[in-house]
């Protein structure tokens, strides 16, 4: 869908991203303390919550995996609202086409994991935040603002 942005939700968008990218870097510093330490694929846990300890634990005194995780949580936090911000100020226009799509038949989505879902999930605050019932267009909001404009940014290839 042809996508015109203002400048302010434009801008927005691309500052996030920016400050994501940051992160890529700093988790290959990371992942050299890691090496240094000893801790590599094969030591770490298959369980991918006893996993996410383990870091940590091994990192107690990074100032690297301090910093990583403070602007991690900051893009997390606001990757979310700024997308929204981005469309709202182009409601008007994105609306009715989106509305229309909505007559071409349903769409239903089926969950499969019940009660598995892992720790990160449910602790992770992003995930959380307004949810899929926190804006009427979150799907678009979501693919097209969150994933195509700021994630796939810095990530290659297709995200999905």
């Amino acid at each position: 869908m042809d996508l015109q942005l203002r400048q302010r939700g434009r801008a927005s968008l691309d500052f996030v991203a920016t400050v994501g990218g940051m992160l890529g870097p700093a988790r290959e510093n990371i992942n050299r303390q890691l090496q240094q330490r000893g801790v590599d694929i094969a030591s770490l846990a298959d369980d991918l919550d006893v996993r996410l300890a383990q870091v940590p634990q091994a990192l107690a005194d990074s100032a690297m995996l301090a910093a990583e995780g403070g602007v991690h949580q900051w893009v997390a936090a606001w990757h979310g609202p700024v997308a929204v911000g981005a469309f709202e100020e182009v409601r008007a226009d994105l609306a009715p086409r989106l509305t229309e799509l909505n007559t071409r038949g349903a769409v239903t989505l089926e969950a499969t994991l019940g009660d598995a879902l892992p720790d990160y999930h449910r602790d992770v605050r992003f995930h959380n935040t307004g949810a899929w019932e926190g804006h009427d267009f979150m799907g678009f909001v979501h693919g097209e603002l969150v994933h195509r404009r700021q994630v796939a940014r810095n990530f290659g290839g297709d995200i999905y």
